[in-house]
């Protein structure tokens, strides 16, 4: 099971990012004085429709999904498991923006609109498919060894730009 989940990890990322868009993404409230309040949520579907965001938010997992299997894109899978998602962590942010700037308030009710489930865990799906991406077409290594490595990697880095630094001793 473990081996599974490591090698069809993005995928499974992304099929996450997808059924995120179905789950409520934008939940509006309207309060009315003396009759109480409502609230209603929109899925990712409904709330972006056809618009450039809906489409790079579905598009884009389903890119990232099938690469794998695209000959063509063998050469830049690595490039495409990191850009893809950070270009729809940007969309999301860009959204989440948007909907909280949205209140509208008259003398007969108030309404507010704010970030739904779908939302918050499309994004952390994207978040999930970056680390995921690096960690697989970098070379990296999600397991102590992987850990040890990278310190190793940062350590020996850091010395090197000590030694540049320092002016040459004679």
């Amino acid at each position: 099971m473990k081996a599974i989940l490591k090698v069809h990890a993005l995928t499974i990322l992304s099929v996450i990012a997808v059924i995120a868009l179905a789950l409520p993404f934008i939940t509006v409230t309207t309060s009315v004085p003396f009759i109480g309040s409502r609230s209603d949520s929109m899925s990712g579907f409904n709330a972006l429709g056809t618009s450039l965001f809906g489409v790079i938010l579905i598009a884009g997992p389903i890119l990232v999904a099938v690469m794998n299997y695209i000959k063509a894109l063998a050469a830049h899978k690595g490039k495409i498991a990191i850009a893809i998602p950070i270009i729809c962590i940007l969309c999301v942010i860009y959204i989440i923006v948007q909907v909280n700037d949205v209140e509208i308030v008259s003398e007969y009710c108030k309404t507010s609109v704010g970030p739904g489930f779908g939302l918050i865990l499309a994004f952390l799906s994207y978040a999930a498919m970056i680390v995921v991406g690096a960690v697989e077409y970098r070379g990296y290594k999600l397991n102590k060894a992987g850990v040890e490595k990278l310190k190793r990697q940062d350590a020996e880095a850091e010395t090197i730009s000590q030694k540049a630094s320092d002016p040459d001793e004679e």
